[in-house]
């Protein structure tokens, strides 16, 4: 579950992140620079993986603070977007706290995921 998410209730209208699709990096780094809390989350249709793990990521959608936006990236359309982040293995997943890449993950563990949506929860938090 998650834990960090009791403390932050009160700075949250409703619990459900926002979610957006993005393809180019100049997308990618004015969205990253005009809101402070952000998960890039990368996959594709074909990743095997990113199937498995699709109803977890919509789950944790649902119940993060509404100051978290979610960008999902589509590795055939928004190949501009991962060659940007030199990011090489679907899923990825990682947090932009106030412009800066603070966590990542790589793969379909359920922890790891849990693990990164906590951090940045956490982050949005005590505002680090």
């Amino acid at each position: 579950g998650l834990v960090g998410s009791e403390m932050c209730i009160r700075d949250s209208i409703y619990m459900a992140g926002q979610v957006v699709h993005l393809t180019t990096r100049k997308e990618l780094i004015e969205f990253i620079k005009s809101h402070a809390y952000v998960i890039v989350k990368t996959g594709a249709t074909w990743c095997g993986p990113c199937r498995r793990i699709k109803s977890l990521v919509e789950k944790l959608i649902q119940i993060i603070p509404d100051n978290i936006y979610i960008v999902m990236v589509d590795a055939d359309k928004g190949s501009d977007i991962l060659s940007f982040l030199k990011w090489k293995s679907l899923p990825t997943f990682g947090n932009f706290i106030r412009g800066e890449l603070q966590d990542i993950f790589v793969g379909a563990d359920e922890e790891g995921i849990n693990s990164l949506f906590n951090k940045t929860i956490q982050r949005t938090c005590v505002g680090i």
